[in-house]
């Protein structure tokens, strides 16, 4: 499913420069007044559900933190909300 909404997620950790975040997300799809702290709180959850099974698939940096880890569940959340809506 995270391929489907939004096929270069992979590339999201490994970047250099990330052209979209969680709040550059929330303004694309119009909504703005959009609580952070429900996606945020989401992202946790999946950290240490679905994360330790995602992490062999996915290239990460040695140094990747937790945080952007986080924004990428929310804004992948985010995706897939608005593809059902």
């Amino acid at each position: 499913m995270y391929d489907i909404v939004w096929p270069t997620w992979r590339d999201y950790l490994i970047a250099e420069s990330r052209m979209e975040t969680l709040d550059t997300v929330f303004q694309s799809i119009g909504g703005a007044g959009t609580s952070r702290d429900n996606y945020l709180r989401f992202a946790h959850s999946y950290l240490s559900i679905v994360w330790p099974h995602l992490k062999s698939e996915v290239t990460v940096k040695e140094d990747t933190s937790e945080e952007l880890i986080m924004e990428l569940f929310a804004i992948l959340r985010a995706k897939i909300e608005r593809a059902l809506s």
